[in-house]
């Protein structure tokens, strides 16, 4: 209303997107959002656009991201005349003509990523329309990937001494929960204690990573990643190559804005926003 008020309604482009979504107990123990696997209730956010010419009404079927809006609002706002530097700075591809009904190529493969650090774990995920893989790091051992292997440096559930164990990681939360003055979740633990088990039992059973076929599972309940180790591998490949492509972004961009000044005028702007 304000906008019409003030006659920007039909000059503005409207996008409703969700950050984040939340874990209902699918999984065992995933109850909310944050420090948790990036499955796909997580993830799988909604997204929707409304351009000064209206809403098409259409559903993209495509595989969009979060880091797609960047260089769709840069074309949408230019009307496709956006300058190629800044394509350079992002990962992401446009989808503004499916905007207006046009097809599409979409994203061959989408990311996310969340750190757990009570668990000291780093997740990362990648997927296209019919494949995810989830991997799972211990912080002590996120380090740079193997190229020779085309595996990362994790060594397997039974060479890691140093992990908590099932039996002994329970009693550890119970102090870290005492220390946080959460009785709630003490109550629930010490009231349900062979429910947590199985819930720290899956966790830590597949601290190797999940291949999960989201055509035939689409609820994430079927780990392929020993039933299939070549595709298994092939997606680990595919989420290293864009993990290491971040990072050549990240040091790209570092170096070009290190020496940026405000000038008065974006000052200004600023000010004025």
């Amino acid at each position: 209303d304000t906008l019409r008020d003030h006659g920007e309604y039909e000059d503005t482009l409207f996008i409703a997107i969700g950050d984040h979504g939340d874990g209902l107990g699918e999984h065992p123990g995933f109850f909310g959002h944050g420090s948790m696997t990036p499955y796909e209730g997580l993830v799988h956010v909604p997204c929707i656009v409304r351009t000064p010419s209206g809403v098409s009404g259409a559903r993209i079927e495509e595989q969009v991201s979060l880091v797609d809006l960047y260089p769709t609002i840069t074309d949408l706002a230019t009307d496709g005349e956006c300058d190629e530097v800044s394509r350079e700075q992002t990962q992401g591809n446009s989808f503004a003509p499916a905007v207006d009904g046009d097809d599409i190529d979409g994203s061959d493969y989408v990311y996310a990523s969340a750190k757990n650090e009570e668990r000291e774990l780093m997740y990362r995920m990648i997927r296209s329309n019919s494949r995810k893989h989830i991997s799972i790091t211990p912080f002590s051992e996120d380090r740079e990937i193997d190229r020779t292997t085309g595996d990362q440096s994790t060594p397997k559930a039974e060479e890691r001494s140093s992990a908590p164990s099932t039996l002994l990681h329970l009693p550890k939360t119970l102090y870290q929960k005492f220390q946080q003055w959460d009785n709630r979740m003490i109550w629930q633990i010490a009231r349900h204690p062979e429910y947590y088990l199985r819930v720290y039992n899956r966790i830590h059973r597949d601290h190797d990573g999940y291949l999960f076929e989201l055509t035939a599972d689409p609820e994430e309940q079927q780990n392929l990643r020993e039933k299939r180790p070549e595709e298994f591998a092939h997606w680990h490949s595919q989420l290293t190559d864009f993990t290491e492509d971040a990072h050549k972004l990240r040091d790209h961009l570092g170096t070009e804005t290190d020496d940026f000044e405000m000038g008065e005028d974006l000052k200004d702007r600023l000010a004025q926003l």
